[in-house]
């Protein structure tokens, strides 16, 4: 429903507007009545208005007196001008303040309803661009924050690695600039460190956090991870435990961040800081846990310290039992942590944590080790896990869930295991050998035709070959376009396409630093 406000100084005219339409069938609602120009120049800067009717002659200001004082805030407002007088001369003023509507004293009620309808129309095609201008820049946001969360796991080669950097610069990130990872465990359903209410913070909270909040993304498992600029740990750390006593205020709170040590602003000390907060994930990120680098959380003195040694044992033995994807190693750390569970009484809270931190691993290896077809329905097993310890609390039945879940997930990852790291290595190399051509194919592409895990693939490829898919792909295209170039004469432009590159000058620039010479050079220097 649209809002629409009469303005008017004589008191029937404003009645005889209001009523002379169902405003409501015409997708309006009539906000105010006002009597005075000045008086609705501060309702449309107080209140949101869509459309509103003004008279052209009122004592105090003029209609057109109050429409020019509305344009100089609000260019969108639809308005209609209501006169009594020959309006040629008011209307060709009116036009130039953006008002396409007038209309003749005494109102008619068809022509009324005809200009609403179609300043309806009007309104909701502007409705429909808006939502589709949104849904453009959610769909950018998404997949932006997606290639940074994937630029934060690995080096995929210079010409992503040279996107990363101008994606930093352009947030302020720089390489003479100093700067903190941190992560917090917000959810959807929870509230995040830099957004306490207004009545505990005041109305801009990220202003307590001194410092300037550069980047903010979030991976799959919606923690946060925020680039912050311009304050040293210690200072930072106390501030973060000040605010995370706020939480502890609220019912039901679990709230924890994570930061790292100070780092300039290059890819690859965002990825170092990036790597240190996952190592702490695996087991140290929960409430009352705190060591001397880089953990802050609430509720310090809850979980005893007998408790916390007994988490990072129990934590580091199956851990080290993931690398491999051990079953059996697997299983028998399961049995000593419930084991150790059932003896030492831990209370609730506890239990709850080991128990996030044993699914948060499960989650780990999946991602690490399945495809994106297994890892879904992995994640959904995961999930169903964790609804059903909720629901009871049950040590026992917990014990047969995880074990069930760990063996179930062992045996996925034993289905694509089977694939040695030499024969993944050949079939990547068969497939950019036959594809390097497809200016799409990349990583996840390659992934996807294997039926693995995109970062298995990678890491395996790189530990085995040497060198990252993304450079394996490059050098491919540069042999073949070095062959077309020293013995065909088509075009260095066609060249260029023919071997996977859409943009001539990025790849005579890749030519150049690889062979120390331009296309066109290296063609003269062949004698073609």
């Amino acid at each position: 429903m649209y809002r629409v406000i009469i303005v008017d100084d004589e008191y029937y005219i404003r009645r005889r507007v209001c009523r002379c339409i169902d405003w409501e069938a015409h997708g309006f609602q009539v906000e105010a009545e006002i009597g005075s120009g000045e008086k609705a120049f501060s309702y449309i800067q107080q209140n949101q208005v869509d459309l509103a009717v003004v008279d052209i002659s009122m004592p105090d200001i003029s209609g057109l007196e109050l429409i020019e004082k509305i344009r100089k805030e609000n260019s969108e407002l639809k308005i209609i001008i209501l006169t009594g007088y020959d309006y040629f001369e008011y209307a060709k003023r009116a036009v130039n303040l953006g008002v396409s509507y007038f209309m003749l004293k005494p109102v008619d009620k068809q022509e009324m309803s005809g200009t609403v309808l179609k300043i309806r129309e009007e309104l909701d095609a502007k409705h429909r661009e808006r939502i589709a201008v949104q849904e453009l820049r959610t769909d950018k946001d998404k997949l932006e924050n997606a290639y940074l969360s994937q630029m934060l796991l690995e080096n995929r080669g210079q010409e992503d690695e040279a996107i990363f950097q101008g994606m930093l610069e352009n947030y302020g990130i720089v390489e003479s600039g100093s700067y903190m990872l941190l992560c917090e465990n917000c959810r959807a359903d929870e509230n995040a460190l830099f957004e306490i209410t207004e009545d505990e913070a005041g109305p801009h909270p990220q202003n307590h956090i001194q410092g300037r909040i550069c980047l903010n993304i979030t991976d799959k498992f919606k923690r946060i991870f925020r680039v912050i600029e311009g304050e040293d740990a210690g200072q930072l750390k106390e501030r973060i435990e000040d605010h995370l006593a706020v939480y502890q205020k609220k019912p039901m709170c679990r709230e924890w961040v994570i930061c790292s040590e100070p780092f300039p602003g290059t890819p690859d000390n965002i990825r170092k800081a990036y790597a240190s907060i996952r190592k702490e994930l695996f087991y140290d990120s929960m409430p009352g846990y705190k060591n001397e680098t880089c953990i802050i959380c609430c509720d310090e003195e809850e979980i005893r310290g007998k408790e916390r040694r007994m988490l990072q044992v129990c934590m580091e033995k199956l851990e080290k039992n993931l690398e491999p994807c051990s079953r059996a190693g697997i299983l028998a750390a399961l049995e000593e942590f419930f084991d150790t569970l059932e003896k030492e009484l831990v209370s609730l809270d506890m239990l709850d944590v080991l128990i996030k931190r044993m699914l948060y691993l499960a989650y780990c290896m999946a991602e690490k080790y399945l495809p994106d077809s297994m890892y879904k329905e992995m994640a959904e097993k995961i999930s169903s896990v964790q609804r059903a310890f909720l629901e009871n609390g049950n040590i026992s039945s917990c014990r047969q869930e995880m074990r069930r879940l760990f063996e179930e997930l062992a045996g996925m990852a034993d289905t694509v295991q089977y694939v040695s790291a030499d024969q993944i290595v050949k079939k990547v190399k068969d497939i950019v050998e036959k594809q390097y051509n497809d200016g799409e194919l990349g990583v996840q592409r390659i992934a996807d035709i294997l039926s693995l895990n995109a970062n298995y693939v990678g890491i395996t490829f790189k530990r085995t070959a040497g060198m990252s898919i993304s450079q394996y792909i490059n050098h491919v295209r540069m042999e073949n376009a070095i062959y077309l170039i020293k013995n065909t004469l088509i075009p260095i432009q066609e060249i260029a396409e023919t071997v996977g590159y859409s943009d001539q000058f990025y790849f005579s620039k890749k030519f150049k630093q690889l062979y120390g010479m331009s296309p066109s050079s290296c063609r003269y220097s062949s004698g073609n």
